[in-house]
């Protein structure tokens, strides 16, 4: 079933910016930090326009209402944040939509997808939902977009070609075939045979010494493991001593692996170099600039699910593209019915993210990613990645139909098609920038203990998915951990090099042992308000305030070590 004319661009929470996302342009995250991904297209952008001046939009133009010039001044001061200067506004007339007319508006290309979406939904808001046109300084219209349902924003052409991004990225889709590995490691293969089950790292690892940023970590052993729905990916840190497959490990020099696995069909060599292959059952990464690397491994396309095939795209009872068209209605596709649908035929799914609004649902082996936001009404994004193999259509399955896919008049409906990428790197990619942006937070964070030893950054305080904080170890002698905690924190006071104590919003002040692991309350209240703030820790006296009143209270310290709160 073909949807004819429009695609709709949304900001969609995960993907990533500039490449880690349109990272949720909420970047996500995932779970998502707010650093971006360095572009991973191959296509190469240009200015569109010449930067040559212009007469002032409003010569010859017809003078704007108050709220129009505060449309025009918002919308510029939106595009300057992508270097996009905004020449003026044309209102609509009865036989012609608003104009926004800009300079320097590099064009479009896989790598500029992110800036076009943006702007499209900054602008699509800021005039109301009304048909408008992006024209360069010739006139010519860089970008139109329509709209055809209440709360949607919808996309009808990017340089006169509908569907643009799309087309785009099937032009660039090269589907990668697994290579051969060489014999993994115990630890490897013990997960390989389990079927990446969760119940695999307890039987081979134990009891992790501690967890942070989504990853049991086994210190001793140098590997972390993130559990999802079964074991989602497996890290060999720099210090792992052992080979992870053949004689390749962390110590190996990049020359030795290509000359053991040929060239690499993933690179990145941005602010988180990194290269990688898709083997038979597993993809392996290498992150980092030079030998000692973390290698990372993920499940790959071999894993089959705890339903014996339960795949999107394995088996007739698992046809993706069969679901979408029982699942289609007059209008479009039911939403939150198509994602049940879906959680019920393929349980394994590595992410579910319901919250403010959105609702995300991948299978990043199988290159497939749901994203639906339920607030605007918006019917799914069926998000297909180059890693996908199975049908899109009644016709058209990949990897063995691209060429007909490519040649479509639109994009089959409705998927959102990101075929240049493979989910499963983005995914590593992702993981790098994550660990990338805690570096850079600990690196300005003033929650050091007097020792230096250990420093304390919250978590991104955004969801309630991430009340938490992290107490990081830079000096690597110990593992970083994680605390969960009931409600947001901050204030971060260390009373000495072993306990810390902040402030817990609609809960009081509280405290950390690093020691034994373990938090206590130093004076808390369940009333739901942010009563405390914590005001000087110093001379033995926590000094605060409670409903706006001073107080003091005393601590001191046992032979042993021990707190004493007076």
């Amino acid at each position: 079933m073909l949807r004819t004319g429009l695609i709709r661009f949304t900001l969609a929470s995960g993907l990533l910016a500039s490449g880690l996302a349109l990272a949720s342009c909420d970047q996500a995250a995932d779970e998502l930090p707010p650093a971006s991904l360095p572009a991973t297209s191959p296509a190469a952008s240009s200015p569109i326009s010449s930067a040559a001046s212009l007469p002032p939009p409003s010569t010859g133009a017809a003078v704007l209402t108050p709220k129009q010039k505060e449309q025009e001044q918002t919308l510029a001061a939106r595009y300057k944040q992508h270097a996009i200067t905004v020449l003026g506004l044309v209102p609509a007339s009865a036989n012609s939509p608003s104009i926004v007319r800009v300079k320097q508006m590099e064009a479009p290309g896989l790598d500029t997808e992110p800036v076009y979406r943006d702007i499209f939904y900054q602008t699509y808001h800021l005039l109301e939902g009304q048909p408008f046109q992006i024209k360069d300084e010739s006139g010519a219209v860089i970008a139109e977009a329509d709209t055809v349902r209440p709360k949607e924003f919808q996309l009808a052409k990017i340089n006169g070609l509908t569907g643009f991004f799309q087309k785009e990225s099937s032009r660039h889709y090269s589907y990668i075939a697994p290579v051969s590995s060489p014999e993994p490691n115990a630890l490897l293969k013990g997960f390989v045979k389990g079927n990446w089950g969760p119940e695999a790292a307890a039987a081979m690892l134990g009891v992790p010494d501690s967890y942070s940023n989504h990853y049991d970590i086994f210190f001793k052993q140098g590997v972390e493991v993130e559990q999802r729905q079964r074991v989602f990916s497996l890290l060999f840190r720099k210090r792992y001593a052992e080979p992870v497959i053949g004689s390749i490990g962390t110590s190996s020099k990049q020359e030795e692996i290509e000359a053991a696995l040929g060239k690499p069909p993933f690179q990145d060599q941005g602010q988180d170099p990194v290269f990688g292959y898709k083997l038979e059952s597993y993809y392996i990464f290498f992150a980092g600039a030079a030998a000692p690397y973390d290698i990372a491994v993920y499940p790959g396309s071999g894993w089959k699910g705890t339903e014996g095939g339960a795949a999107p795209g394995s088996g007739s009872n698992h046809d993706l593209a069969a679901l979408l068209r029982s699942r289609a209605q007059a209008g479009g596709l039911e939403a939150m019915g198509t994602m049940d649908e879906m959680k019920l035929r393929w349980p394994d799914y590595d992410r579910l993210d319901n919250a403010r609004g959105s609702y995300i649902l991948s299978y990043v082996s199988s290159g497939i990613e749901a994203d639906i936001n339920y607030e605007e009404q918006a019917e799914p994004y069926i998000q297909v990645y180059g890693n996908y193999e199975g049908p899109l259509t009644e016709s058209i399955r990949l990897p063995e139909d691209a060429a007909a896919l490519a040649a479509l008049p639109e994009p089959p409906y409705p998927y959102l098609l990101r075929l240049h990428q493979d989910l499963v790197f983005l995914q590593e990619q992702r993981r790098l920038a994550g660990e990338r942006y805690i570096r850079e937070r600990a690196a300005h964070s003033q929650a050091v203990s007097p020792d230096g030893a250990k420093i304390v950054i919250p978590n991104d305080n955004t969801s309630y998915d991430s009340r938490s904080f992290y107490v990081l170890h830079p000096a690597g002698e110990e593992p970083d951990r994680e605390i969960h905690v009931g409600n947001f924190s901050s204030s971060f006071t260390w009373l000495n090099n072993r306990y810390l104590i902040f402030v817990e919003s609609m809960y009081g002040i509280t405290g950390y042992d690093t020691k034994l692991n373990k938090e206590f309350d130093v004076d808390v209240d369940t009333t739901p308000a942010d009563l405390y703030k914590l005001e000087q820790v110093k001379d033995g006296k926590i000094t605060y305030t409670k409903d706006n009143i001073k107080r003091e209270l005393s601590y001191s310290f046992k032979a042993n070590g021990d707190l004493v709160l007076n």
